[in-house]
């Protein structure tokens, strides 16, 4: 029986109940199916079915787990950080700059972090999609995004 991974799932399984139970108390729109509640509703089932999942193989699972020691100074695991790094900075400039040309230089380095090193290619995907995004949300969702301090 693999314990860690019991104890995950149960947490998994406990943790989409509670956003179950919270998003089933919000508001409904008359006259819509999808309200504010829908998003949360759905990533708490995908939440409880990966984690049941989960419960099913650690229980089925027979014999002992063999665990591989983590390489602190592994590539893949400096890359994970500085995108880790690289999100928080996104979200803290994002409202000084505003959404465009955050994104922009967020998607640039991401791409830079996932080795891709053409940089007009770069250039012009970062600035294509973000476009595009913003589109997206201001045009056709009618939703607001940062403008920023700067623009």
């Amino acid at each position: 029986m693999n314990k860690p991974n019991i104890v995950s799932a149960l947490i998994g399984v406990a943790i989409s109940t509670y956003i179950l139970l919270a998003a089933s108390r919000f508001p409904s729109i008359p006259g819509s199916m999808i309200g504010p509640g829908y998003f949360p509703v759905m990533l708490a089932i995908g939440l409880m079915c990966t984690s049941m999942i989960l419960l099913i193989q650690a229980i089925l699972k027979k014999g002992k787990l063999e665990y591989s020691k983590l390489d602190v100074k592994s590539p893949e695991l400096i890359r994970s950080f500085l995108s880790l790094v690289a999100t928080v900075l996104y979200a803290i400039l994002m409202q000084f700059t505003g959404f465009i040309v955050a994104t922009v230089f967020y998607l640039f380095y991401l791409m830079y972090l996932l080795k891709n090193r053409n940089i007009k290619q770069m250039a012009i995907l970062s600035v294509l999609i973000s476009i595009a995004v913003y589109i997206v949300f201001k045009g056709v969702l009618n939703l607001t995004l940062p403008t920023g301090f700067l623009i």
